[in-house]
């Protein structure tokens, strides 16, 4: 089994996956609180407008109901 690298998220002081916090300069966690706290509606139904068909895919092929 491979082993993850570890680090501390430099917002919350998680030990996290390296590799989040080298995508996201913070732990996912972190990231989703920070970018949902920030949209408001018209940046959703921007975001939905121009890629909607692909995130509509990616919910269908990547999560049950």
């Amino acid at each position: 089994m491979a082993r993850r690298e570890k680090c501390f998220c430099p917002v919350c002081g998680d030990e996290v996956p390296a590799e989040e916090v080298e995508r996201f300069e913070m732990c996912l966690d972190c990231f989703a609180d920070n970018i949902s706290g920030n949209v408001t509606d018209s940046i959703l139904f921007d975001f939905l407008r121009e890629y909607g068909r692909e995130f509509r895919d990616f919910i269908f092929n990547n999560y049950e109901y």
